[in-house]
């Protein structure tokens, strides 16, 4: 349960955020009703959206594409907590150069799962968790994953005992 007020985005591996009827500037749009026309076309211009492209529909988006506009939306969106479900899965090296981009500026706190360690050694993490697939919990890790050979090499004790 979230504490009253505060506003959490899931972005899962299908970015489902995305409304695909919609064009690309109407979805960072609706997703941001307060924020000015000019501001909005320069985070899509960042994010690569630019001139007529962002009255595509995201329908006929790729799935790299897609990442980039959720990413997009949510990197000016005021958000409080982001949760990421494997984020790089199946994007190109520039795509995920962005995502790397608009996470780190991001203001809120951030839950992130994801096996890719070179993505996750590049973001700002602070605190890193394990699952114990035999106890079943979350345990604080000792490395973070810009360490990255005592992170996996603690990674791989956990599944190991």
């Amino acid at each position: 349960m979230l504490a009253k007020g505060l506003k959490a985005v899931y972005l899962d591996q299908t970015y489902e955020l995305v409304n695909r009827e919609q064009t690309i500037l109407q979805n960072i749009q609706a997703a941001n009703p307060n924020l000015s026309y000019q501001l909005l076309r320069q985070q899509l211009g960042h994010f690569l959206f630019k001139n007529d492209e962002v009255n595509k529909l995201a329908s006929v988006l790729s799935g790299g594409e897609l990442a980039r506009l959720a990413i997009a939306i949510i990197s000016i969106s005021e958000i409080d907590l982001l949760i990421f479900d494997e984020p790089t899965n199946n994007l190109d090296i520039e795509t995920v150069d962005q995502m790397v981009e608009g996470i780190n500026e991001y203001q809120g706190a951030l839950w992130v799962i994801s096996h890719d360690l070179d993505f996750l050694s590049r973001i700002d993490i602070t605190q890193a968790f394990k699952l114990s697939p035999r106890l079943h919990t979350l345990q604080m890790t000792a490395h973070l994953p810009e360490e990255s050979e005592q992170y996996y090499q603690e990674l791989l004790d956990i599944c190991q005992n």
